[in-house]
C-alpha cells in the first residue's frame, strides 16, 4: 500500500505525480464494484493519476494532540513549536506517551471553551501614560470562584443558609469581585464582638479585595495578620497567597530589575516553606507550579535546562506546564526558524541533547547538516536520523547509509513515517523519480494500520 499522503508530499518536494500500477489497478477494481451497484452502465471512468493538494499548518501538528501525543506523529516539521517538536523527541527516544501523560498533553492545544471561561475575570493594567503598556491580565481565575463557592458552603454548614453572618460574607463577597474587572472595593474589617470565625472569613476576603484591586502591599499585610491570627481555615493558605501578591507586584508594578528580584526571592522563600510543611500539604502542587515559575523568572537559562531534563523523565505530573514553559524559554534564546540564533541557545545545547536536537533541527540544511550527521553517527538514535535525513541535500556523503538505516526502522516506530516520506524524496532528488514511483511501502505493523498525520506534508 503507497503511505497515504506521500503523493502529494513529494509533489511539494519537486513536483512528483505518483502512478502507481498496482494502487490504480485497485482504484479501478473499487470503482468497477462501484459502478455496477450504484452507477448508471453509461457513465465513464478513468484512472489517476489524481492530484491532491493539502493545507499544511507549519506551526504545530493537528488538533487535538491526543494521537500526536500516543505515536501518530506524522512528519514532525523543524518550523512546528518547540514543545511539539520536544513531544516528538520524547517519543522518539520513549515511544508514546501513557494516556494520563497524554490527557495533559491534549490541553496544550487553544480551545475557544478557554477564552469565554476567562472573560469574565480579566482587567486592564499599565504601567504608563502610554495605551502601549498596557496588558490585559487574568485577574480572578476560575479556581477563585470555586474556592469562594467551596467557602460559602462550608460557612452555610456552619452558620446556616440564611444566617445574618452569612448575608454579610456573601455581600463582602460581592465587593471582591466587583475589583476583578476594575475598581477598588475593599471591605470593611467587623468589630472585635463579631464571631471569631466571621472575622477570621473578613480578613481573608480584605486580602482578596486588596489583590485584585493591584494594591499588592496591602494584600500581602491582610494575609500575614490571617496567619499570626489564631488558626482558622485560611491558615494554610495565605503564605501562598503572600507569595502570589509578591510575584505580581514583581510582574506588574516593580519599575526596576533590582525590586523585581528582590520581591520575586521573597515570594521563592515563602513558597518553599509551603512546599515543606506537611500541613499545607494541599498547597503542594500549586507551590511548586508556582516556584517553577520563579525560576523562570530568575534564572531562565537554568530553568530551560532544568525543563528539557523534566520533560525526558516519565509520568511527569507537571508534564503540560513543563512543556508550556519549555517552549516559553525556548523562544527567549532562539529565533524563528532560519534565522541566526542568539548566543545562549548553542551553549545551552552542549549539555542537553533534545535542546541540542531542536536547535539543529530548526538551522538551514547546510548548516544543520554537519551536526545532524556527526551525531546520528554518534549516537545512531532515531531523532538524530531524522535531523540527518531533513538536512542531506542531493551531493551530501554517504546518502547510502542514511538509506539504509531508514529501511531498517520498523512500521511501528513513531518515526517511521517520517523516515519513509524523507527517504522518498531523497531518492527522488538523486534522480530516482521511477524508483520512487514503482516503491511500495507496507505498514504490517501489528498493532494495525496508523495513518499519517494531516501535517505530514514537508
Amino acid at each position: 500500500m503507497i503511505l497515504r499522503g506521500e503523493g502529494a508530499a513529494l509533489r511539494n518536494f519537486g513536483a512528483l505525480s505518483l502512478n502507481s500500477s498496482r494502487a490504480c489497478k485497485y482504484a479501478l477494481g473499487v470503482l468497477l464494484a462501484v459502478a455496477l451497484t450504484s452507477i448508471p452502465l453509461g457513465a465513464p471512468w478513468g484512472c489517476g493519476p489524481y492530484a491532491t493538494y493539502l493545507f499544511v499548518n507549519t506551526l504545530h501538528p493537528d488538533f487535538p494532540l491526543r494521537r500526536y501525543a500516543r505515536g501518530a506523529l506524522g512528519v514532525p516539521l523543524p518550523t512546528y513549536q518547540s514543545d511539539y517538536l520536544a513531544i516528538a523527541y520524547r517519543e522518539l527516544m520513549l515511544g508514546p506517551f501513557t494516556p494520563q501523560e497524554a490527557a495533559q498533553l491534549n490541553r496544550l492545544a487553544p480551545t475557544p471553551r478557554f477564552h469565554s471561561l476567562h472573560l469574565a475575570g480579566t482587567k486592564q493594567v499599565c504601567t504608563g501614560k502610554s495605551s502601549f503598556n498596557c496588558v490585559q491580565i487574568l485577574n480572578c481565575t476560575p479556581d477563585a470562584f470555586r474556592y469562594a463557592r467551596k467557602t460559602r458552603h462550608m460557612l452555610a454548614a456552619q452558620w446556616g443558609a440564611d444566617s445574618p453572618q452569612l448575608q454579610l460574607w456573601n455581600s463582602a463577597q460581592k465587593q471582591v469581585f466587583s475589583n476583578c474587572t476594575g475598581g477598588a472595593s475593599i471591605p470593611a474589617p467587623l468589630p472585635p464582638s463579631a464571631p471569631l470565625l466571621a472575622r477570621q472569613a473578613r480578613q481573608y476576603q480584605i486580602g482578596a479585595a486588596y489583590f485584585y484591586a493591584g494594591e499588592f502591599g496591602h494584600a500581602t499585610a491582610a494575609w500575614a495578620g490571617v496567619l499570626r491570627g489564631p488558626p482558622s481555615p485560611w491558615s494554610s493558605i495565605a503564605l501562598y497567597l503572600m507569595a502570589r501578591a509578591e510575584i505580581r507586584r514583581a510582574m506588574l508594578h516593580d519599575k526596576t530589575r533590582t525590586q523585581r528580584t528582590r520581591d520575586i526571592q521573597t515570594a521563592e522563600l515563602w513558597l518553599s516553606r509551603v512546599a515543606r510543611n506537611p500541613r499545607d500539604r494541599r498547597y503542594h502542587s500549586a507551590a511548586v507550579r508556582l516556584m517553577n515559575f520563579v525560576q523562570f523568572r530568575l534564572n531562565p537559562s537554568a530553568q530551560l535546562l532544568i525543563l528539557a531534563h523534566r520533560l525526558m523523565e516519565p509520568h511527569d505530573p507537571y508534564l503540560r506546564q513543563d512543556a508550556i514553559d519549555f517552549h516559553l524559554l525556548f523562544v527567549q534564546f532562539n529565533q524563528p526558524y532560519g534565522q541566526s540564533a542568539n548566543f545562549v541557545l548553542p551553549a545551552l545545547a552542549g549539555s542537553n541533547d533534545l535542546l541540542d536536537w531542536i536547535y539543529t533541527l530548526r538551522q538551514p540544511p547546510a548548516q544543520a547538516w554537519p551536526r545532524a550527521w556527526a551525531k546520528w553517527r554518534q549516537t545512531h538514535a532515531l531523532p538524530w536520523l531524522i535531523a540527518a535525513l531533513f538536512a542531506a541535500r542531493p551531493g551530501s556523503p554517504d546518502l547510502n547509509r542514511l538509506l539504509a538505516a531508514a529501511q531498517q526502522v520498523p512500521a511501528t516506530s513513531p518515526g517511521y513515517d517520517v523516515v519513509q516520506l524523507l527517504a522518498l524524496r531523497l531518492l527522488f532528488w538523486e534522480g530516482h523519480g521511477r524508483a520512487v514511483q514503482a516503491r511500495p511501502v507496507e505498514r504490517d505493523a501489528p498493532l494495525g494500520p496508523k495513518p499519517v498525520s494531516g501535517a505530514a506534508v514537508c
